[in-house]
């Protein structure tokens, strides 16, 4: 269970990208032949001069962090590179969007930004922008794609969030994000569906590939008997005590949690799915993983939210692909460029840090 909420589970938030614009090519067929032919080459040749002499201050803007207008066009133009990737660039175009997109849902639900500085909202920006790229390379690396079928099976699923309605769902996404529907469905759902069905994939793999990740799940029930106040915890002890006395005898344990349940669970008969170490408090989790499948806590399990009764359902073991992911986080190669912060600098330096303790012993 996490200390921040009730439900021990914290779904993973997508955030936004927007659609890089194709530089126009050089060669056969580019416009460009056009205005060398009407303006003479002479002309032509002192216009691309003027480009490139201009476009050297706006590129040094761009690289600087600068929302200049024509730097940022100037960098869109060029597919400037915010970073790199294990050699794969992160565009300035698609940082400088994502971070408009951001700045928009902040400023539709200013509940949510709280005191965020310039530098948390970039990092959270390039924190997904360098998220996609990997799981983009994983998911090359294991042959994931993402299907039409796919995509459309997430749409539906979207659509019904909003009745069916399409214009709400299109106006929701343009007040929230400054997003059209196309650029929300080609971006952001599109990497959403890649990520969901890459670590599904990767849960039910047998090859050699990330079996290091081998890790063990379970499903369990709960009934939280919330504790609010210190001086009424003798009495919700109490309570608490003679519900499980009710389950050990053979109650049902769903009708049980429906009634007593102090959480978002009881509705769910206690039901928390599928969960592995870390997700819970200690001592939830130590209580919990400790129990056979169909077992129910002998005693109650106390934590900072108050008494719990905890049953376990079913057990797997499957490959955790948050640790796999973060394990190539830590050993990617990321270059910045310009003043764009790395979010994940420091976790990098400490990777460093490690691996040259390793080999000094």
């Amino acid at each position: 269970m996490e200390d921040s909420a009730k439900n021990p589970e914290e779904p993973i938030e997508a955030k936004t990208e927007e659609i890089v614009a194709e530089a126009p090519n050089v060669g056969t067929g580019n416009p460009k032949k056009s205005l060398v032919r009407s303006l003479g080459l002479g002309v032509a040749i002192a216009v691309v001069v003027g480009v490139l002499a201009g476009g050297g201050t706006l590129v040094s803007m761009a690289y600087s962090g600068s929302k200049n207008p024509l730097a940022v066009k100037t960098a869109t133009l060029l597919r400037l590179a915010v970073a790199r990737v294990n050699d794969k660039p992160i565009l300035y175009s698609d940082y400088n969007r994502d971070l408009g997109s951001l700045k928009q849902f902040y400023a539709a639900n200013p509940q949510s930004a709280g005191e965020i500085t310039d530098e948390q909202a970039s990092d959270q920006v390039m924190s997904r922008l360098i998220a996609n790229a990997l799981i983009a390379e994983v998911a090359t690396e294991f042959k994931v794609e993402t299907t039409q079928e796919d995509l459309e099976a997430a749409r539906k699923d979207l659509l019904l969030k909003f009745n069916n309605d399409e214009k709400k769902l299109t106006d929701d996404i343009r007040n929230n994000f400054n997003l059209n529907l196309d650029q929300f469905y080609t971006n952001i759902l599109y990497q959403s569906v890649l990520q969901e069905k890459l670590a599904k994939y990767f849960a039910a793999s047998t090859g050699e590939q990330g079996k290091e990740f081998l890790t063990e799940q379970i499903r369990a029930r709960h009934i939280l008997f919330e504790v609010k106040e210190p001086k009424e915890d003798a009495k919700v002890k109490i309570t608490a005590g003679k519900v499980l006395k009710r389950l050990k005898a053979g109650e049902d344990f769903a009708k049980l949690a429906k009634e007593f349940g102090s959480d978002g669970t009881k509705d769910q008969g206690g039901d928390l799915g599928w969960f592995g170490r870390g997700a819970m408090v200690p001592e939830f989790e130590t209580a919990a993983f400790a129990l056979g499948v169909g077992e129910l806590s002998a005693e109650l399990v106390k934590t900072n939210f108050g008494y719990h009764i905890i049953r376990v359902d079913e057990k797997k073991s499957i490959r955790d692909f948050d640790g796999y992911m973060k394990n190539k986080l830590k050993d990617a190669k990321i270059i910045m460029s310009g003043n764009i912060h790395n979010p994940f600098e420091e976790l990098q330096i400490q990777e460093a840090k490690r691996l040259e303790a390793d080999n000094k012993k």
